[in-house]
């Protein structure tokens, strides 16, 4: 037994339902942040935190798919900051950080 299986059972608990695994929290924190980019109300620096946190839990959770599904990720940021930049709804800043975080994946950081 774990010991926190077993400390819950010691106090009187019993488990409950298994804690969302740091994937899935890194997923719905991505979703959020991207889903709040797009309306205008986060910073792409923010979208950009929540990615590569994502690809470090995947990277953690041995998905072998993990750093191109990260690679595609910012294809798509990359995408929607050229839209937004060149509607005038974000800045050339977007764009760069998106670019230089393309650049790291390259290197596979």
């Amino acid at each position: 037994m774990t010991a926190l299986v077993l400390s819950l059972l010691l106090a009187g608990g019993a488990p409950t339902a298994p804690a969302p695994t740091e994937v899935a929290i890194a997923s719905q924190g991505y979703e959020i942040a991207e889903g709040q980019y797009q309306a205008g109300a986060q910073t792409m620096e923010v979208v950009l935190t929540w990615a590569g946190r994502l690809r470090d839990a995947q990277r953690a959770a041995n998905d072998a798919q993990a750093d191109s599904k990260h690679v595609a990720r910012l294809q798509a940021l990359h995408d929607q900051a050229s839209r937004r930049y060149s509607t005038g709804t974000a800045t050339k800043l977007d764009v760069l950080a998106v670019e230089v975080a393309q650049a790291r994946a390259a290197r596979g950081q």
